[in-house]
């Protein structure tokens, strides 16, 4: 009896580390503007990679203020994924990240019940895994209705054998004592009822990214400690297996630029964020002959210079920064990663992701 005891321990042993080991992978990708379809390195990095991919999600489907769904997937991405074994769950977003769009269709019933038989209809043509929503710039007074109508839209999806799945931004964890904080937590991350969507949601993808953007101070895009932050307060109301940990492949680069908004006769310039490649944070960095400085309590790289004497920055995601994370998510036993995004990344996160 204590041989079979010990036997089943051994198993259990196992099978934890074996969980703990393969975290479910999945990768965003986003079409062309130009054409629609992907770019020829787009699909190049999905057939180099596909033994590391779990799961693709196209950015393709917007959904407007009376429930009409629109968006195209290229079909080579499709045939490719199928002889693969690779799961497609494209994201569905609120048009344009409109607020006052989105709170006209969360007050319209006949809206959401057009929306949400259009899903399962996309998902039985395509034969999807699932969706995922990736609604963003929601106000705080439509935090209910939100979860009103996930929760409707996953009950009819998980009828018909289909996963839904939602991406959120994480709320602050610190006290709200800016205005900045307050807006942010008001007009983006308040909205996510943490509760009620890890019971309805196959899983939540956690964008622990963008910490620092045009309206902050330069910094980094994903600090670990911050992300560590995130994963902890998402943890008290949400179990491990439904978080899949967002993990950044931009860099962020640092300059003065246009606002964008037009002043009588003149333009706003200010401090201003681009996210961008691996391989552009290279160019820089020879271009300007630079040496990264790591910071460990961030678990990333940046380097401020001068650019015809006005200050540059660059925060860096890396193989590095990316291992930092993967780690955590280890740690942590969440479900899996959410990675943003295929074609950006810095090429040596593919021996950190899958070392054989």
């Amino acid at each position: 009896m204590k041989v079979k005891a010990i036997a089943i321990l051994l198993l259990l042993v196992y099978l934890s580390n074996a969980y703990a080991a393969h975290l479910e992978r999945l990768f965003y990708l986003t079409a062309d503007i130009a054409d629609s379809s992907l770019s020829k390195e787009q699909l190049q990095q999905i057939k180099s990679h596909a033994k590391s991919i779990d799961i693709l999600a196209p950015q393709i489907y917007q959904l407007d203020e009376n429930g009409i769904i629109w968006g195209y997937l290229d079909p080579r991405v499709l045939t490719f994924s199928r002889e693969n074994k690779i799961k497609i769950m494209p994201l569905i977003t609120n048009s344009d990240f409109n607020q006052e769009k989105l709170h006209q269709f969360l007050q319209n019933t006949g809206a959401q019940e057009r929306a949400i038989v259009e899903m399962v209809s996309l998902c039985k043509q395509y034969h999807f895994y699932g969706l995922q929503f990736d609604f963003e710039n929601i106000h705080l007074n439509d935090k209910d209705a939100f979860s009103h109508f996930f929760q409707a839209a996953a009950d009819r999806l998980h009828h018909n054998g289909f996963i839904l799945s939602v991406a959120i931004i994480p709320h602050p964890t610190e006290v709200l004592n800016s205005t900045y904080d307050r807006w942010l937590f008001e007009n983006w991350s308040g909205a996510y009822d943490y509760s009620l969507l890890g019971q309805n949601a196959d899983f939540i993808s956690l964008m622990s990214y963008d910490k620092h953007t045009s309206l902050t101070t330069p910094g980094p895009i994903s600090a670990s400690n911050w992300v560590e932050e995130t994963i902890k307060n998402l943890l008290k109301v949400v179990p491990a297996e439904k978080i899949s940990l967002g993990i950044p492949t931009y860099s962020g680069y640092w300059y003065t630029g246009e606002s964008g908004q037009l002043i009588p006769e003149k333009y706003s310039y200010r401090s201003k964020i681009t996210q961008i490649s691996y391989s552009k944070v290279l160019s820089l960095l020879n271009e300007f002959q630079l040496t990264l400085l790591w910071q460990n309590q961030w678990k990333s790289s940046y380097v401020m210079y001068a650019n015809h004497y006005k200050n540059e920055y660059l925060f860096v995601e890396d193989a590095k920064s990316f291992r930092a994370k993967l780690d955590l998510a280890r740690h942590y036993q969440l479900r899996g990663i959410s990675v943003w995004k295929l074609g950006l990344e810095d090429p040596e996160i593919w021996k950190v992701i899958h070392p054989d």
